[in-house]
């Protein structure tokens, strides 16, 4: 039988040197558990329970009609208008507005807009369908996006389709939430009397709604008082 010889004195010696190590490691894992990045404010969306230094993540709450947390309100001394101008047989009216949300002398929302008159409808309806029918859409420019909400509509003959619309918000609603947004241009409401489609939840309303736009995550909203099928623009709201 061979025995074999164990130096304790040895294996004691080793675990007196490992041990300031492992405690080292110890510290340096619970300091960095400490002090983890991230939202520490529990009004904020993205709040964490775990986060102990602020590291500007914050996101908050974004309501239409309403700015906290650092965005600005403009309201307009002379709120913006859109207005038909008629082409020379008074058949055909056509509005248009531009809008440079960052004022850097390029417009970043285009609403444009066409109807026809009602009187003149039986001679338009002579050489067929209007031209032009009831419209208005907003068009984003330069990086901004609308938030839009899709309308599922009955075509008949058991079809069914979808049409993209802006979305219509009233004061107080919550925006941030959502997350349809499109580049392209967008219609308020678009009538076509050859086609059995929605006009679109902006068509005959009267009185204050709210779209809401965005650029770079940024949030904002533009109050619109619908009259005639027009928006009349008192203020816009953003993040800065």
């Amino acid at each position: 039988m061979t025995l074999t010889h164990v130096n304790c004195e040895s294996n004691i010696n080793t675990m007196r040197l490992q041990l300031p190590v492992i405690v080292t490691l110890i510290i340096c894992v619970s300091i960095s558990a400490c002090n983890q990045e991230g939202c520490t404010d529990i009004l904020a969306v993205n709040y964490s329970n775990n986060a102990t230094i602020e590291n500007g993540s914050c996101i908050y709450p974004f309501y239409a009609g309403a700015i906290e947390h650092g965005g600005v309100i403009l309201e307009l001394e002379n709120p913006l208008e859109m207005s038909f101008v008629w082409d020379e047989e008074s058949l055909y009216g056509f509005a248009e507005l531009f809008l440079d949300l960052d004022a850097d002398g390029n417009p970043d929302l285009n609403f444009s807009a066409t109807t026809y008159n009602n009187d003149s409808l039986e001679s338009i309806q002579q050489s067929g369908i209007p031209e032009y029918f009831n419209h208005l859409q907003v068009s984003p420019m330069n990086g901004y996006e609308i938030l839009f909400n899709s309308i599922n509509y009955y075509y008949g003959g058991g079809g069914t389709g979808v049409k993209d619309f802006v979305h219509p918000f009233m004061e107080g609603d919550r925006i941030d939430h959502l997350g349809d947004w499109s580049n392209l241009s967008l219609p308020m409401y678009h009538e076509n009397i050859s086609e059995i489609i929605p006009f679109g939840p902006w068509y005959g309303i009267t009185g204050v709604l709210y779209l809401s736009f965005r650029l770079d995550e940024k949030l904002g909203w533009i109050k619109c008082d619908m009259h005639n099928g027009l928006p009349t623009i008192h203020s816009i709201g953003f993040i800065q």
